[in-house]
């Protein structure tokens, strides 16, 4: 019966905590082949749980650029209400390219979602 806990920990491990879990019962050996199963599954979800936290960082770094091209390129036409027509297409062209930018990187990450 341990066996088949330990089993199920290491299934845990590679297809997620979906299982159910089997009936318990006792043997010293097979407890503590449990206990390192799991402890090596919760070592496994803390890596896990790093590499996500860098891929956020990562979107978030490449979310916050066109943003910041953005908000700069509309705070100065708000700025500056009389700017000649060339200036102010300059901005909107900044912007639009930025927003094209941001797009992307939503269809990226929606593409990414469906993959996992």
């Amino acid at each position: 019966p341990m066996q088949a806990l330990i089993a199920w920990v290491r299934r845990i491990e590679t297809e997620g905590p979906e299982r159910a879990l089997p009936p318990r019962q006792t043997a010293a050996e097979e407890i503590n082949s449990a206990f390192e199963a799991v402890d090596r599954m919760a070592k496994e979800l803390a890596r896990r749980r790093q590499s996500q936290l860098r891929f956020v960082a990562a979107i978030a770094h490449d979310v916050r650029n066109p943003l910041g091209a953005m908000e700069m390129s509309a705070e100065l036409m708000l700025e500056e209400p009389e700017m000649q027509a060339d200036e102010r297409n300059e901005l909107l062209g900044v912007i639009k390219r930025q927003a094209t930018q941001l797009r992307r990187i939503v269809s990226d990450l929606m593409d990414s979602a469906s993959i996992e």
